[in-house]
C-alpha cells in the first residue's frame, strides 16, 4: 500500500464498466463505501464464524454486520490496511 500515492483505493471486479468519473463516496477516512446488496442479509447459520473471526462483535454481531459486498467499494488506505494482510 505504500506505493499507491493516493489516499483512497479503489476495489472492483473485472466486469465492472465505469461509464463516469466516480466521485469519492467517501468523504471521511474513517468509513469507507461501498455497493449494499439487498439480498445479503444477517444468517444466523454464521454467527459462530462471524463471532471466531469478530470476538468484540458478540454473540448478536452477525446481525451488525452491512449488505455490503467486497466490491465496488472505495476505502481509504489506513483502513484498509488494518483490515487487510498485505500479500
Amino acid at each position: 500500500l505504500d506505493k499507491i500515492e493516493e489516499d483512497y483505493v479503489y476495489i472492483a471486479e473485472t466486469d465492472h464498466i465505469l461509464m463516469q468519473p466516480l466521485p469519492n463516496l467517501s468523504p471521511h477516512k474513517q468509513r469507507p463505501a461501498a455497493f449494499t446488496f439487498s439480498y445479503m442479509i444477517p444468517n444466523p447459520g454464521f454467527a459462530s464464524m462471524i463471532q471466531r473471526f469478530w470476538p468484540e462483535g458478540g454473540a448478536d454481531g452477525y446481525k451488525k454486520i452491512p449488505p455490503i459486498g467486497p466490491s465496488p467499494m472505495i476505502i481509504h488506505k489506513d483502513i484498509l490496511r488494518d483490515v487487510a494482510d498485505e500479500y
